[in-house]
C-alpha cells in the first residue's frame, strides 16, 4: 500500500523529525511510505524513504494518484496563528487526497489557533472528510467535539519511538538526549 506522508518533515524541527520517525515505525510493513519533503535527499538518507519535492505540485499530484492513503500530521499544522499560508497548503493537499477517494488520515494533529473564520470553516470540512483523525491535545478535542467530528485523542507519538537509534546517513558526533515537560 502507497502512503503519502505529508507534515513539516524536512525541514530540520528536531520535534517534527522525531514525529516524523514515530510515524515510520508505526506503519506496517506492507506500507510503502512516500514523504513531502524540502530536502528531498537529506530525508531519503536520513530515513531510508522514497521522497517527494514538498514544493513540486505536478510531482505531489502524480504520488497523489498513486497513492492509496494521506497521512496528514502531526503537529500543529492547522492554525493560522503564524500564517495563512501554511493551512492553505495542508488543507489544500487533504483536500484534494479526498477528491480523488484516498483514505486520509489526520494523525496526531494538534488544531489551532484559528483566528480567520474562512480557514477554520475549510479545516471543519476537510477534518469532517477525514478517514480517521488523533488529536493530541484538550483544546484541538473540544474544537471537535463542537463541530461533532469523531476523532481519537492520544498522547504524542513520539513516546512511541522505538529504542533502537535511527539509521542515520552521518552518526551523531556525541550522545544526547533531550528531555521536555510539560505540564
Amino acid at each position: 500500500m502507497r502512503v503519502l506522508i505529508l507534515g513539516y518533515y524536512g525541514f530540520g524541527n528536531a520535534g517534527d523529525e522525531a514525529l516524523l520517525l514515530s510515524l515510520l515505525q508505526m506503519l506496517p510493513a506492507s506500507a510503502a511510505p512516500v514523504v513531502l519533503t524540502p530536502r528531498p535527499t537529506i530525508t531519503a538518507q536520513s530515513y531510508s524513504v522514497q521522497v517527494c519535492p514538498r514544493w513540486q505540485p505536478l510531482t505531489i499530484a502524480q504520488q497523489l494518484r498513486s497513492a492509496q492513503v494521506l497521512i496528514w500530521g502531526g503537529g500543529s499544522l492547522l492554525q493560522d496563528a503564524t500564517s495563512w499560508r501554511s493551512p492553505l497548503y495542508y488543507l489544500g493537499l487533504m483536500a484534494a487526497a479526498q477528491r480523488l477517494n484516498l483514505i486520509t488520515l489526520a494523525w496526531a494533529q494538534g488544531i489551532g489557533p484559528l483566528h480567520r473564520p474562512w480557514i477554520r470553516s475549510w479545516v471543519r470540512q476537510v477534518l469532517a472528510n477525514c478517514t480517521q483523525i488523533s488529536v493530541r491535545d484538550e483544546k484541538s478535542a473540544s474544537l471537535l467535539d463542537a463541530w461533532q467530528i469523531s476523532y481519537t485523542r492520544a498522547p504524542d507519538p513520539v513516546w512511541c519511538l522505538s529504542s533502537q537509534p535511527p539509521i542515520l546517513s552521518e552518526p551523531p558526533k556525541h550522545p544526547a538526549i533531550a528531555v521536555i515537560l510539560r505540564a
